[in-house]
Formats: C-alpha cells, sequence, structure tokens
C-alpha cells in the first residue's frame, strides 16, 4: 500500500479508482454544474485506466442519476455509506435499516395528511434542482421527503413567497422534526439527526453508517486497498490508511489541512483542477 506522484508532485493512491463528493463539490449549494467541461476532464481521466465514482448523502437512486450525467464509470457510495453499488450491479446494504426507515417514512406521510400539510413525495433533489413555482400555492408551505432513500430518510421545508417561488422554512422544518421524533416508539440501532438550516434539510440517518464504512465495504468488495476522494466537509476524511483526500477551493477548513492537494477553483471547477493533475 501507499501513493505514487504525478509529474506536478501531486499523490496519487496505488489503486486507480477516485471517488468523489457530490452536494458542495461536483455540484454547488444551488444543485447546478459550475463548469460543464469537467466531463471531458472525467473522460480524460477514465480514458488512462482510472475509475470514478461517487461519494455521497444522496439516496442510490439520484445518484446513479449524476452518474450516467457525469459520464462517470465507477462504483457509487450513497446515502452516506448506507448502501455499496458496483457497476456490475452487486449492491450491499442493511436489510433492518430500510426496514425501519421505509415504516416511519409511511407514518410520517401518513400524520402529514391527517393534518393536511402539503408534501411532495418523489426525487425531491430534481424537483428543487428545476427550480419550480407554483403560484397556485402562493403563502402556502409544503413539506418535501425524498422518495429514494431506503437506508434513512431525509425532508425539506419549504414555504411559497407571493411569486409561487419555494424558499426555505426552517420553522417548518423544525415542526416536522418535532412530529417525526413523536413517531419513533423505537428503534433498533443508534440514529443520527443532522439539521442543515442552510439547505432547510433534515436528515435521519444510523449512526454507525459514514463514508469511511461504506468505502471500507467497496474496497473488500473489489479486492482494493486505497483510493482517492475528492471532497468540501470533514465528512470526505474517511482515513489515510485506506485514501489520498483531495478538496475543493470552498471545502471546510479541517479538510483543506489534511488535504494532499487543494484546488484553487470551487464546487466543479474544483473537482476539474483536481483531475487535470493526473497523468498518468
Amino acid at each position: 500500500m501507499g501513493e505514487r506522484l504525478t509529474t506536478n508532485e501531486v499523490p496519487l493512491p496505488t489503486d486507480k479508482l477516485i471517488l468523489i463528493d457530490l452536494d458542495k463539490t461536483l455540484i454547488d449549494p444551488q444543485y447546478q454544474i459550475t463548469d460543464e467541461s469537467v466531463i471531458g476532464e472525467i473522460e480524460r481521466v477514465q480514458s488512462l485506466g482510472w475509475n470514478l465514482g461517487l461519494s455521497s448523502d444522496t439516496a442510490l437512486e439520484p445518484l446513479k442519476i449524476w452518474r450516467k450525467r457525469f459520464h462517470l464509470n465507477g462504483p457509487l457510495i450513497a446515502e452516506k455509506g448506507s448502501v455499496v453499488w458496483l457497476p456490475d450491479g452487486r449492491e450491499s446494504a442493511k436489510a433492518d435499516y430500510e426496514i425501519f426507515f421505509t415504516s416511519l417514512r409511511s407514518n410520517l406521510m401518513k400524520k402529514l395528511s391527517e393534518e393536511r400539510i402539503p408534501f411532495v413525495f418523489g426525487d425531491v433533489t430534481q424537483f428543487l434542482r428545476n427550480h419550480p413555482q407554483l403560484p397556485g400555492m402562493v403563502d402556502q408551505r409544503l413539506v418535501l421527503i425524498q422518495a429514494y432513500r431506503r437506508y434513512s430518510m431525509n425532508f425539506y421545508g419549504r414555504a411559497l413567497d407571493v411569486q409561487g417561488n419555494l424558499i426555505i422554512d426552517n420553522d417548518l422544518t423544525q415542526q416536522i422534526i418535532d412530529k417525526l421524533q413523536g413517531l419513533i416508539k423505537a428503534q433498533p440501532f443508534e440514529i443520527e439527526e443532522d439539521y442543515n438550516p442552510e439547505y432547510g434539510i433534515f436528515i435521519l440517518a444510523p449512526r454507525s453508517v459514514n463514508k469511511r464504512e461504506g468505502t471500507l465495504k467497496m474496497l473488500e468488495l473489489l479486492g482494493l486497498e486505497k483510493v482517492g476522494i475528492i471532497g468540501d466537509s470533514e465528512s470526505d476524511l474517511i482515513g489515510e490508511d485506506i485514501a489520498v483526500h483531495y478538496a475543493v477551493g470552498n471545502a471546510r477548513p479541517e479538510l483543506k489541512r489534511q488535504a494532499v492537494y487543494v484546488s484553487s477553483s470551487e464546487y466543479t471547477r474544483g473537482v476539474k483542477e483536481i483531475l487535470s493533475r493526473i497523468k498518468s
């Protein structure tokens, strides 16, 4: 196990696989790709024999769509490590997580229906990315529930302004959090709550799940030892024993401090800059 250097002295993992975070790394906070030419860079690196995949808190099915959108050829680690998907179709996950969160999500939607709180159940990430206008719901509030999460769950609290545009409503998010907590009667494993006011999103996931555990499972399935990971936050620090870490320019300080290379550019352009250092 070890690292090798490019001609520009940037360490690379010995296994030719790089995992890339999605939110605030490949896409910006508005779910946009800030530089479409990253796709050409991805294809160039893959032509050198590298595999490029995604490691994200995003659900598996939307992550597959992003994989296709970026022309990636590598594996996926979804829901922050809950599920590992390989290009040959193999998938690894824990069934008890899926049973628990499916039931909890169903009970939440039932309660919202009883209290006549409007909600959307579907691929809400794509829904938000399309910047929908809902003039028929002006001044109303709306809960967005991700349908594709299987081993965790999340929702967004939104209000609609006078033009029918969705805006973050953290008061509504907190109200739904309170309702959700009242629905949890028993839990077969420890649960972690992650509330992000910047996105107006609340995520409930198994506490033991993280990107490191997902990566370890992926390495086991593929028979690899050490890969690269490009990201923006501490959750992308999965350990120097199994990964070489790279940070985009908008990354949090702790990741920048530990990364072997920090791009000068942010988001998609930062990913492109990092990939451009791979010459063989």
